[in-house]
């Protein structure tokens, strides 16, 4: 069982941060052939290597299935489940490696602007809310995006909305390290803002350190998150990447 919780914390570590470091090639017309391809090299390069990581990762958790029982094996399914997000997330990273090309006519992009301008935006890239922000003396903010949706949310309707429930986080972590627990560790924890600016479709993964309990804990905190700039546009959903501890 514990080997199963540390290749959950591996594979969520490793994979995570594979999907959010590794970004397509600029495609500025400025750039010369050669400068271009040796970002496409460097792109493609590395996400082969995460892909071969998760690979290996499926396989040793796989392989955990078919002989554990009870919670391990529980915990080995959800390994699985979110690594085949992850890898979706980095196959799409793949394609985007390489610009797409087109011999038709470049046609004219006007700014839509009413409802059009709401409803009819592609989701915008990742946006960086916040990094490297201690948030509570036990929980520093690693580093915050926006990774999904087409709603807009101010960021700082975003930042006071964690902070908001930053004091129940906090209770999770005392109630873990009163156990006796690891002390120290990562969670991600994602969630989607709606019209109203509260949470909902909450997730925490990723961690390194606790058990189910605490990262049960950890969901139902978020839960509580409320942003004081509800979404506009759509849903907006939001990774944040917590450092618990020294």
């Amino acid at each position: 069982m514990g080997f199963l919780r540390f290749l959950s914390g591996v594979a969520f570590t490793l994979i995570f941060f594979s999907a959010i470091s590794f970004s397509a090639p600029s495609q500025g017309h400025a750039q010369s052939p050669s400068a271009r391809a040796a970002q496409e090299i460097t792109c493609l390069e590395r996400g082969h290597t995460d892909l071969g990581e998760a690979i290996r990762l499926l396989r040793e958790a796989r392989t955990q299935m078919q002989s554990a029982q009870g919670e391990a094996r529980a915990d080995a399914e959800r390994a699985v489940e979110s690594l085949e997000q992850r890898v979706e997330r980095i196959t799409t990273a793949l394609r985007a490696c390489i610009p797409e090309r087109t011999n038709q006519p470049i046609e004219e992009v006007r700014n839509p602007t009413g409802n059009d301008a709401r409803v009819g935006e592609e989701n915008a890239p990742t946006e960086t809310i916040e990094e490297n922000q201690q948030m509570t003396p036990n929980i520093r903010v690693v580093l915050a995006e926006k990774v999904d949706g087409h709603g807009r949310v101010d960021a700082q309707g975003v930042r006071s909305g964690v902070r908001y429930a930053a004091s129940q986080f906090e209770r999770c972590y005392s109630n873990l390290v009163g156990r006796g627990s690891l002390q120290s560790g990562r969670v991600f924890v994602t969630f989607t803002i709606d019209g109203d600016g509260r949470a909902r479709d909450t997730s925490s993964e990723g961690t390194t350190l606790g058990n189910t309990r605490f990262r049960r804990c950890i969901g139902r905190a978020a839960r509580s998150i409320r942003s004081s700039s509800p979404a506009v546009g759509g849903n907006a959903t939001y990774t944040y990447t917590l450092h618990f501890g020294n």
